[in-house]
């Protein structure tokens, strides 16, 4: 649930929020959106680089 509701959202529901596959589940987009986003970007560009090759001239 880290980073889906605003802190009055949380406040009101007692810690008790609907998860996420209920149909009363409804994240606070200001709250949620940016860490999704940074995970997700974090994840592609991870991806994207590869594993990291050791350069053989310098391992001798």
């Amino acid at each position: 649930m880290t980073g889906t509701a605003s802190p009055r959202q949380w406040a009101a529901s007692a810690g008790r929020l609907p998860p996420n596959h209920s149909p009363l589940f409804a994240p606070d987009v200001r709250t949620a959106l940016p860490p999704a986003v940074t995970a997700l970007a974090a994840a592609a560009l991870g991806t994207l680089a590869g594993p990291e090759i050791p350069d053989r001239a310098a391992t001798g």
